[in-house]
């Protein structure tokens, strides 16, 4: 599947998860960009299999989805893929919302 492809499904399934989340926190994320890229380059400094990120310390506060990487480890499936981008996006609104690792484990939220 193209980049182009995966980008279309996952801006799909991150407008519904938005859509579902509550209104306070739909609000306090406004202003938190959700970016769907192919992979992580060796300039951003993470592991090159990373799945998503929140990043705090950038120009603005914004979550980082890499979709290639999520459709390597939904193992080229689609249904798989879907869930696995909604998973990272949940994951990273927590830490956006300012849980730790442990605080989004207890929420589901992995």
């Amino acid at each position: 599947m193209t980049l182009r492809e995966l980008t279309a499904i996952a801006e799909d399934e991150v407008r519904k998860a938005q859509a579902e989340l509550p209104d306070e926190i739909r609000e306090c994320l406004s202003k938190v960009p959700v970016f769907l890229e192919g992979r992580p380059s060796s300039n951003d400094f993470l592991p090159l299999d990373t799945l998503g990120v929140f990043e705090e310390g950038a120009p603005i506060p914004r979550i980082r989805i890499w979709l290639a990487n999520l459709w390597d480890y939904a193992e080229a499936d689609e249904r798989t893929f879907r869930e696995e981008v909604r998973v990272t996006l949940l994951h990273e609104i927590g830490h956006a919302l300012g849980w730790d690792e442990e605080e989004v484990r207890q929420r589901g939220l992995e």
